[in-house]
């Protein structure tokens, strides 16, 4: 389910003839305040703070399009402030000499080609899992990845 749906199925939850329209500041508050309680059913565990910004993220954009395009006449989001995510420290990147000897201890061949496809185009691991034959175009040198709806995500050239 998307944000903007989850956000909308939380206000009908709420009160189930609720008007877009008559939303105001404190029950966007209320609303972050319950995705910081909020346990994921997949994970079994509340949202990460970035997952909550981009939640509301999506809450503020709908807020200011019904503003902008008047159909709203204050846009109750405007005053809602995201807390900031720590920075993440960046990772360390491995340097060719670092990968061969990685490479170097690998014995299967089956586990140098995951290796060797996951170090070359980023994927993950279960991408890699997952790929079949047919995802792989050998003509044009591609690779098709394959997102949880069964969309094509990404093509990566390979080789």
């Amino acid at each position: 389910q998307g944000y903007l749906a989850r956000f909308l199925d939380y206000l009908h939850k709420r009160n189930p003839g609720y008007d877009i329209r008559d939303i105001t500041e404190i029950e966007i508050k209320e609303y972050m305040q319950y995705l910081k309680t909020y346990v994921s059913k997949r994970r079994k565990k509340t949202l990460s703070r970035i997952t909550i910004n981009q939640m509301v993220v999506v809450v503020k954009e709908l807020f200011k399009c019904l503003y902008m395009n008047e159909c709203i006449l204050v846009n109750p989001a405007q005053g809602i402030i995201l807390k900031k995510c720590k920075e993440y420290e960046k990772r360390a990147i491995l340097d060719q000499k670092e990968m061969e000897v990685i490479l170097d201890t690998i014995d299967l061949i089956k586990d140098r080609a995951m290796y060797e496809l996951a170090s070359s185009t980023g994927l993950r691991v279960s991408e890699i899992v997952n790929l079949k034959v047919k995802d792989i175009d050998f003509e044009n040198r591609l690779i098709r990845i394959i997102a949880n709806n069964g969309q094509y995500r990404v093509f990566l050239p390979c080789g």
